[in-house]
């Protein structure tokens, strides 16, 4: 990271020798500054390292793994300098001189390895490309010799089980935790919930740069999760509406700056720019909020524990609004654009504000994402008709939908009405299906349902799971 900031900051030097440039061909010179800048992590307590037979010579080890000590290979052949007369080479006994210095160079450097640490393995492949190899001279004294079972012997043997992919294997412990991210993996793929929370098969980290989405998305959270401190609800808004904006730059500035000082990034020009964007967008948001029938702030990012049978759920909820007659609303911040719609999805892949209506049964009459995007700033989201928010003037278009939804997940004929907006009632009925549906995908996940079925091509392409995942192998066995 110190790294890369420094690249930034010679390039911004280019402002005093050049005139602007476009985002392209900035882009393309950082590129090309990265590519050429030598970096080595910093990284003195790594517990595995892969070393070159020079680096680790003289070194400590709790292990070493010696590998690739082929006969062909090990000791090495002999290289002679080309522009030094051999004869000069053998006497001064140079380096790759000739095969006997080569062998006593080896049996020195092993010999060296076998006192430095508490255990050696030694290895060697038995076969590549197509050519059988045999172990090196210098280490046959220490092989031991074993015997590998074949494929064949080993599944013939009658006390090993046989597992389909068919089996399930059920949760035995009192209590399971995880976050509410759990039921969308096992809506979108049973194996991929069970890799991840189960198994504990992580897919790697992406890199993160600073002006990364999610970065921006963590960013604005925290700046109006600080925001909303300072103020009760709408009345307390519109009291201070003269002196907002002021109080709205000088918050955003402190906390932006706040946030990338806790993660280390101190570029004063990138962290104006990111106030200066910042400060934008939450101030046309702020015109949307204004805009709302009154109401109290109820939560800011509260943690909560929902259980579902066995399984113990983490829930952080962005916001929950209170209207005057005790009623909730539901507010999660989305920077991306976004749809209410996948809500009502058979799949019922974006289950998260649906589970944070478990939390508050019978109270919560508005779901809503408060969508923070520059090209859409609005509410988006189902409520009732003495409830609405901005943006979310009409549902009578997805009312077959909603019916839809409920008479799968219930079992029953269900009649919404053809309003604008959903009853009290009707809503009722969607967050019970919704509570039906959610219910069921937790309770294949503590049954230990894991069967490879994404429910489409795309969740594989993300999945990074593909050394574990059986989906490819079923296909082929069912194809054959």
């Amino acid at each position: 990271l110190t790294k890369f900031d420094s690249c930034l900051k010679l390039l911004s030097s280019l402002n005093f020798l050049s005139d602007n440039m476009s985002f392209t061909k900035f882009l393309n010179l950082l590129i090309t500054k990265l590519n050429s800048q030598l970096f080595q992590p910093e990284n003195e307590t790594s517990p595995v390292q892969i070393l070159g037979i020079l680096e680790a010579a003289g070194q400590q080890f709790d292990t070493i793994w010696f590998m690739d000590l082929t006969d062909e290979h090990w000791p090495t052949n002999a290289n002679p300098n080309p522009f030094i007369p051999a004869e000069i080479q053998r006497k001064y006994k140079l380096p790759h001189a000739n095969a006997e210095r080569e062998l006593q160079f080896a049996q020195n450097i092993q010999t060296r390895f076998m006192q430095s640490c508490h255990e050696i393995i030694f290895s060697w492949s038995e076969n590549s490309e197509n050519t059988t190899n045999q172990a090196s001279a210098l280490i046959r004294p220490y092989i031991m010799t074993y015997q590998m079972q074949s494929v064949d012997s080993i599944t013939a043997h009658k006390n090993l089980p046989v597992i389909s992919f068919n089996d399930t294997i059920p949760i035995t412990s009192s209590e399971f935790a995880a976050d509410s991210y759990l039921i969308k993996k096992q809506a979108e793929c049973p194996f991929q919930a069970f890799a991840h929370y189960r198994l504990k098969a992580k897919a790697f980290d992406k890199i993160n740069f600073i002006t990364s989405k999610k970065h921006r998305g963590i960013l604005l959270h925290y700046v109006l999760q600080n925001f909303w401190q300072s103020y009760s609800g709408l009345v307390d808004l519109k009291k201070n509406k003269f002196k907002l904006n002021d109080t709205l730059l000088e918050q955003t500035k402190k906390y932006v700056h706040k946030y990338y000082q806790s993660i280390y990034i101190d570029n004063s020009d990138f962290i104006a720019l990111e106030s200066q964007r910042i400060y934008q967008v939450l101030n046309n948001w702020l015109e949307v909020e204004l805009a709302r029938d009154d109401f109290d702030i109820y939560e800011i990012e509260k943690s909560h524990t929902l259980f579902i049978d066995k399984l113990k759920l983490r829930l952080r909820v962005d916001r929950v609004d209170q209207l005057h007659n005790g009623n909730l609303i539901i507010i999660d911040y989305k920077t991306g654009l976004s749809s209410e719609k996948k809500w009502l999805d058979s799949n019922f892949v974006e289950p998260q504000l649906p589970i944070y209506c478990l939390l508050f049964p019978h109270q919560v009459v508005v779901l809503a994402f408060a969508q923070l995007h520059a090209e859409s700033i609005t509410f988006k989201g189902l409520t009732i008709e003495n409830a609405s928010l901005p943006g979310i003037e009409k549902q009578k278009n997805i009312t077959g939908t909603i019916n839809q939804f409920i008479s799968n997940v219930t079992g029953q004929e269900c009649a919404i009405s053809s309003n604008n907006y959903l009853t009290l009632p009707e809503m009722f009925s969607l967050q019970h299906a919704w509570k039906l549906k959610i219910q069921d995908i937790a309770n294949n996940f503590l049954q230990g349902v894991n069967q490879p079925q994404p429910i489409n091509q795309q969740i594989c392409t993300f999945c990074q799971r593909e050394s574990l995942c059986r989906v490819h192998n079923i296909k082929r066995i069912f194809t054959q």
